[in-house]
This record gives C-alpha cells, sequence and structure tokens, in this order.
C-alpha cells in the first residue's frame, strides 16, 4: 500500500506523506483493515510458468496509464 501511495504521489505530482490512522481504518474496513496496513505479498507464480507477460509489469507503468487514459 505505501508503494502504491508513493508512485500514485509522484505519478500525480501531489504528496502522499499523509497516512491514515490505523484506528480509523479498523473503525470503517473492520477486519479487512489488516490487509491494508500489514499489506499482502502475492506473487503470481503459476500465471508466470504459463508464459504469460503482463502489459504493464509494473504499479508505476500501470497507474501512468490509468492516469493517463482519464
Amino acid at each position: 500500500m505505501a508503494e502504491l501511495c508513493h508512485t500514485l504521489g509522484q505519478i500525480l505530482h501531489r504528496p502522499s506523506w499523509l497516512p491514515v490512522p490505523a484506528a480509523a481504518l479498523e473503525l470503517l474496513l473492520g477486519d479487512a483493515a489488516q490487509v491494508v496496513l500489514e499489506g499482502q505479498q502475492v506473487l503470481p507464480k503459476r500465471t508466470q510458468a504459463t508464459g504469460f507477460t503482463y502489459q504493464y509489469p509494473t504499479v508505476k507503468q500501470a497507474l501512468q496509464e490509468i492516469v493517463k487514459s482519464t
């Protein structure tokens, strides 16, 4: 989440230094706040093993495309 917010801030030329308090996220999201606060390392091993390649292999490339198309 930190990488996503930092990269989005760079692309939008905006600061991304103001974190959301954990208590606020827990209040709003309940148990799902754990995923947001702690993150999750998900690797597409099986997908990549088949030879699949991503159109936008990095967060930065994907966000740049999203921002460009809006």
